[in-house]
């Protein structure tokens, strides 16, 4: 009798202490898994989803907040100088294009610089010519600032605050510039006006 106690004193487990789990506690075990796997997997779906969002939206913004400074950076330096076009007329520094806007303006070193701004294939593109007269065979670095566009034009205003779609006047600047651009699959038009000085 004192050895069947001390048996069960000592630690070693007898068959009616030994229990293991249930086939019923286990599938409660993995539904629980599987409700908390789901839980987590659309979490991280969302956070992925929110962060995608984000990360364009603010790509789009800046796009567009660079093609403005861009403009304004351009439009802030104009030069009163008069260009030589590829048939050597002479031409007004600042002028309405058919599809934009064409100008001269200085560079970081106080050189003048041809520059076109166009509205072309849904896209809003600056080319930069190396030097303000053109000659035939100049060839422009193009860039890329909005795409894909919806609407891009341009306006001028005119002595007497009006404003005009082209700007062909030799003698005299506009007193503004207007850009209206509208992003396609987006909404608003976003409009910037430029005071030349």
């Amino acid at each position: 009798m004192q050895a069947r106690s001390n048996m069960a004193c000592s630690g070693i487990p007898n068959k009616a202490t030994q229990r293991g789990f249930t086939l019923l506690e286990l599938l409660v075990a993995l539904a629980i898994f599987a409700i908390m796997s789901l839980i987590t997997y659309r979490g991280v779906s969302m956070l992925i989803d929110t962060r995608s969002a984000v990360v364009s939206e603010t790509q789009y913004w800046r796009e567009l907040t660079l093609a403005f400074e861009r403009l304004e950076n351009d439009l802030s330096q104009l030069a009163p100088r008069p260009w030589r076009d590829q048939q050597g007329q002479w031409q007004a520094p600042l002028r309405s294009t058919e599809q934009g806007l064409e100008f001269i303006r200085f560079d970081a070193n106080r050189a003048p610089l041809h520059g076109v701004y166009e509205c072309s294939e849904q896209a809003l593109r600056l080319k930069l010519y190396p030097q303000a007269d053109l000659a035939s065979g100049d060839q422009a670095a193009v860039h890329v600032l909005l795409k894909p566009l919806s609407q891009c034009e341009f306006a001028f205003m005119d002595k007497n605050n009006q404003w005009q779609s082209s700007w062909r006047e030799a003698e005299t600047r506009p007193r503004a510039i207007r850009i209206r651009l509208a992003i396609a699959q987006r909404q608003g038009v976003y409009e910037r006006v430029f005071l030349i000085p």
